[in-house]
C-alpha cells in the first residue's frame, strides 16, 4: 500500500493554543492559533509572523475572540522553534482575558498585532491594532519610530519605493467592545 502521509520539513511556525471554555457546544476544546501574516527579512534567513487572532468559543460577541500580541520569527532554513522577539504571547489562551493580560500600549508590548512587514534595510513594521499605530524597529529589534493610524490591520511596503499602505477592517477581540 502507498503511503499517502505529508511529512512536514521546515521550522514550527507555531505551538500557541487556544482553550475553548464553550466546548462542546462552540468548536473544539483546543485549537491551535496560526499567524495570519508573514514578512521575510531583506537576507531571507528570517521568516517573521505576526497576526495571532482567533476565535475561542462562541462567536456571536466580542469576548471569544482573541489577540495575541507579537510577532515571531523562524531561520527559514533550519529546524528550529520559533521565537517571540516582539510583544509577548502567552503560550496558551485559556480564557477571555488571559491573552489580554499580555497587552499594553507602551514601545514593547502591542494591542492584537495584526501583521508584520520589513523593508530593504531589515526595520520591522508591525501593526497594532488596538493602539491605533504601526511600530516601527531596526533588525535588532530596537524602537525606531511610531506612525499613527486608525485600526492597522494589515500593512504592506512597497518594495521599491518603501511607500507604506494600511489596511483596516474589523478584528474582534475583548478590547474592541470596551471602546468608546
Amino acid at each position: 500500500s502507498a503511503d499517502n502521509s505529508i511529512k512536514q520539513s521546515g521550522p514550527i511556525a507555531t505551538n500557541f493554543k487556544a482553550i475553548n471554555p464553550n466546548s462542546p457546544y462552540y468548536g473544539p476544546r483546543i485549537a491551535d492559533i496560526y499567524p495570519k501574516s508573514t514578512a521575510f527579512s531583506p537576507d531571507g534567513k528570517w521568516l517573521y509572523l505576526s497576526g495571532y487572532y482567533h476565535l475561542i468559543g462562541d462567536p456571536r460577541g466580542y469576548s471569544d475572540h482573541n489577540c495575541l500580541h507579537g510577532v515571531t520569527r523562524v531561520a527559514y532554513d533550519k529546524n528550529e522553534p520559533y521565537e517571540v522577539i516582539l510583544g509577548k504571547m502567552t503560550l496558551e489562551t485559556t480564557d477571555n482575558s488571559n491573552s489580554m493580560k499580555d497587552s499594553g500600549s507602551d514601545n514593547e508590548h502591542f494591542t492584537c498585532a495584526t501583521s508584520v512587514a520589513c523593508y530593504k534595510e531589515g526595520r520591522i513594521y508591525v501593526s497594532d491594532y488596538m493602539n491605533h499605530r504601526i511600530q516601527i524597529y531596526s533588525d535588532d529589534k530596537k524602537f525606531l519610530k511610531t506612525i499613527k493610524t486608525p485600526y492597522p490591520t494589515k500593512i504592506f511596503i512597497h518594495p521599491v519605493t518603501g511607500e507604506i499602505y494600511v489596511l483596516s477592517w474589523v478584528i474582534e477581540n475583548p478590547k474592541l467592545g470596551g471602546e468608546e
